[in-house]
């Protein structure tokens, strides 16, 4: 169902308060990265953006920090790591960087590390619609750099969404056993995953629980978030 400008306006007066009350950002600064087009993809990308600023604020004590609000909005097409644009450095409660979120980036997969020497193509990069690298990246990071990998759907989810998105978690690491991933409880304490990313599934159609068991065994975490 297409957003009203009335829903656009909620949706934007939400996110920007949800964002304001677990960082260090005014309202006015998160106001002016938010997407200035009514694209309902973009919308909850910001959507999920502002839950996943909550988790770490509430349940990881973790600071969080936006660099970059006066120039640019968020970053809305994959490329490499654009330090222009406005991110996010999240801190811990003894102040040590732990990582740096960015949206539409994209990482260096595991297939292109694993065949070295291969020519650096499409195939060797995929882009998340947010992710929380370790600090201090530039470029397409490795995908062991990346601690949370997030994907939004704000669209009917089928069988062949749920497939692309266990063929993507592929390319963040191997099945595994447990491992720890260095957060205490958000999103996972552990995760089936070498190297121990989080990956996190956000979709507004609640047909993403009965996937909740089957992507968990691949180290998947799949989230109803309506918007």
């Amino acid at each position: 169902m297409a957003l009203t400008p009335a829903d656009v306006s909620w949706i934007k007066t939400r996110i920007t308060s949800i964002i304001s009350a677990n960082s260090t950002a005014a309202p006015a600064s998160i106001r002016r990265i938010l997407p200035l087009k009514d694209l309902q993809g973009k919308l909850y990308e910001a959507w999920v953006l502002g839950e996943m600023i909550q988790q770490l604020s509430v349940n990881e004590k973790y600071s969080i920090h936006l660099i970059n609000s006066g120039t640019y909005r968020l970053k809305q097409k994959g490329t490499e790591i654009k330090r222009n644009y406005p991110y996010f450095k999240v801190f811990d409660s003894k102040n040590t960087l732990i990582g740096e979120i960015f949206t539409d980036t994209e990482f260096s997969s595991l297939s292109h590390v694993r065949l070295r020497g291969a020519p650096w193509l499409g195939p060797s990069f995929h882009e998340l619609d947010i992710v929380l690298f370790s600090p201090g990246k530039s470029g397409r990071p490795s995908f062991r750099n990346v601690l949370i990998a997030v994907e939004c759907k704000a669209t009917t989810i089928h069988k062949s969404t749920f497939r692309e998105v266990l063929g993507f978690r592929r390319e963040l690491g191997l099945l595994s056993h447990l491992n720890p991933t260095g957060f205490t409880s958000w999103p996972a304490s552990t995760i089936a995953s070498d190297p121990p990313s989080v990956h996190l599934f956000y979709s507004t159609d609640r047909g993403i629980l009965k996937y909740t068991a089957n992507a968990a065994h691949f180290g998947i975490i799949v989230n109803h978030l309506p918007m």
